[in-house]
């Protein structure tokens, strides 16, 4: 063989052939590796809203010039009196008001209330004339004032006064007492700038120092001003 005679010649031939071929085979591009594909999520159910997005609810601002009255809860600075039933003690015990003030707070709290008149009655919600004045002077603890041991006639009043010479015709105070007709047929507590409170036959009414006998009847004169020993 041609490879015996000239074995380094042939050796030459192959390396050459070998490096020919390691060239042209770094020119040839290498394809990449085709990367995994990443699995996507399976869905799981239906997409869920997305909620909406929450604002902070307005204070309720009472409107410029609103009473206070219209609030159903009121504030804690603030309180609130209900009106007493009849029979309650009037709120008229305050150090600052003398005991004369209290005689006519009081008066005026039964003129003030649902009353009816019945003889021989002292309340809190039926009255006669005579009957007014011992509640009203019972409730304020000034019996003493006037001589009263219970419901007694008005003539039984003006003779107390009469004795202790505190019954006349000279102008009178708040708290005292006024002494209608001839016949002493009535009987009232004085409350200042000439007006009266005492039981009518609607009730326990204020009115004026002049006084008619029923509706249409004359005015009954006043008999006497029974004055309080009391400041």
């Amino acid at each position: 063989m041609a490879t015996g005679r000239h074995p380094a010649a042939f050796r030459r031939f192959l390396l050459s052939v070998a490096l020919v071929a390691i060239l042209t085979g770094c020119d040839r591009p290498r394809s990449l590796p085709t990367p995994c594909p990443v699995p996507k999520p399976a869905a799981t159910g239906p997409a869920l809203p997305t909620a909406p997005a929450m604002s902070p609810q307005p204070r309720h601002t009472p409107s410029p010039g609103a009473s206070p009255l219209l609030s159903v809860w009121p504030s804690p600075s603030r309180s609130v009196t209900l009106p007493a039933p009849p029979g309650t003690p009037a709120p008229t015990n305050s150090a600052e008001a003398t005991l004369r003030e209290r005689i006519v707070a009081r008066a005026r709290y039964y003129a003030g209330t649902e009353t009816r008149y019945r003889l021989g009655s002292t309340g809190p919600t039926f009255f006669d004339c005579t009957g007014l004045v011992y509640r009203v002077f019972k409730d304020c603890a000034a019996l003493e004032l006037i001589g009263a041991q219970g419901e007694q006639h008005v003539r039984s009043y003006c003779d107390w006064f009469l004795a202790r010479k505190q019954a006349d015709l000279q102008p009178p105070e708040p708290g005292d007492l006024i002494v209608y007709g001839a016949d002493f047929a009535h009987i009232g507590i004085y409350v200042g700038d000439g007006r009266v409170i005492s039981t009518l036959t609607a009730g326990v009414r204020e009115h004026a120092v002049q006084l008619r006998d029923g509706l249409n009847g004359p005015i009954m004169p006043v008999q006497a001003y029974l004055h309080l020993e009391a400041e």
